[in-house]
């Protein structure tokens, strides 16, 4: 699937928007990347967290979460991994 860019992904951006785009998609899997602290409250809005709650990415950190609904956003966390985490995978992959 290509590459897009979507303004739900931008830093001020309120999660809902994410989940609207998200909507109707037919992949299985969908990898986002985008800023804080927009990703950050999208991933507690998944989780049923408060926003600035317990999830938090670093700069270049991952999270995988399972969808169990996407209205409203439902899901489980299946990792998250710090940079630190993300470079040694890298490496080991070489």
């Amino acid at each position: 699937c290509p590459a897009q860019s979507i303004s739900a992904l931008l830093p001020d951006a309120e999660p809902v928007l994410l989940y609207r785009a998200l909507r109707g998609r037919s992949e299985a899997e969908i990898l986002c990347a985008g800023h804080a602290p927009q990703l950050d409250r999208a991933l507690a809005q998944a989780l049923g967290l408060r926003a600035g709650g317990a999830i938090r990415l670093k700069k270049a950190g991952a999270a995988c979460v399972d969808l169990s609904s996407i209205t409203p956003p439902r899901g489980r966390l299946v990792w998250l991994l710090e940079p630190a985490a993300l470079r040694r995978l890298g490496r080991m992959a070489k």
